[in-house]
């Protein structure tokens, strides 16, 4: 548990200089995070869902067809089982929202899509060869993220879908058969 605790204190610490950094570079706007005009909202809602949809679908697939990702979840399961509900929201609302403000709220707009999904995957990277897939994974993660934020101007749907994204995952670990959840 007590990685919770330490996780959120990191993101929390990130968010808090992403958003120097974003007023360093006087981009800090409501208008960067959500366009609150209610037919964006909802098409930015409807594209948050639809990004999360795919990349759980994905998975979930893969996890059902292929021994490396059978073996992606067995690891994962190590670090993420067990976790109380509440702590699954906390972990995925603070990465979504600090990882979103970094890489497609800062970084992007710096560097472009490409470099930026790049370094996501790298920064996700775990040095086993077993996890090379799952880096694989959040570059593409990453690339949808930044569509996303290139479509619509602003990072709520970005956030939205990978806190989403997150939390289905990881309640899925938590909430499978063997997940042995005490």
């Amino acid at each position: 548990m007590n990685f919770i605790y330490t996780a959120v204190k990191f993101y929390s610490v990130f968010l808090i200089v992403a958003l120097g950094v974003l007023i360093l570079q006087n981009r800090l706007s409501l208008s960067l995070f959500i366009n609150l005009e209610l037919s964006h909202f909802a098409t930015d809602l409807t594209f948050a869902i639809a990004a999360t949809a795919l990349m759980v679908g994905l998975s979930l697939y893969a996890n059902k067809n292929f021994l490396w990702a059978q073996v992606l979840n067995i690891e994962f399961k190590k670090l993420f089982v067990p976790l109380k509900d509440w702590h699954i929201f906390l972990i995925a609302f603070c990465s979504g929202i600090t990882e979103e403000t970094v890489f497609r709220g800062i970084i992007q707009p710096l560097i472009g899509i490409f470099p930026t999904s790049f370094l996501f995957g790298l920064l996700h990277f775990i040095p086993n060869k077993i996890f090379i897939p799952w880096t694989l994974y959040t570059m593409f993660g990453g690339f949808l993220f930044g569509c996303l934020f290139e479509m619509t101007g602003n990072l709520f749907p970005s956030i939205i879908s990978h806190i989403l994204i997150n939390f289905i995952m990881i309640y899925l670990l938590n909430h499978s058969e063997n997940s042995h959840i005490k």
